[in-house]
């Protein structure tokens, strides 16, 4: 059995409306496995012993966390993940003033 949702002969219309709302979901889980992973990261960094500081400050084994290259790595996916973050949250913020605000000319704008 068939339920008509919405009006007569507007299903495409329906279907991108959403469509795009899955596609900024999918983006946000994205953001959330990206931020863990980083957090995961970091923990086993702060863990895992392994070889001398490059800076020969110490002659025991440290944390990787210590090593210039994997802080670099780290850092990377630190901003990675933020700047995606940020770019979801704009794009919320545009989504939200394009289907609430109330003036018609700014809706039509964002």
């Amino acid at each position: 059995i068939g339920h008509l949702i919405g009006e007569e002969n507007r299903g495409l219309e329906y279907m991108f409306i959403m469509m795009n709302a899955a596609r900024f979901a999918v983006g946000m889980q994205g953001v959330g496995i990206s931020d863990r992973a980083y957090q995961k990261a970091v923990a086993y960094a702060k863990d895992r012993v392994q070889s001398r500081p490059v800076d020969g400050s110490a002659k025991q084994p440290v944390a990787i966390i210590q090593h210039p290259d994997v802080r670099r790595m780290l850092a990377t996916m630190r901003g990675l993940t933020e700047a995606s973050r940020a770019l979801a949250y704009v794009a919320a913020a545009h989504c939200d003033i394009a289907h609430r605000h109330p003036d018609e000319g700014k809706r039509a704008e964002h």
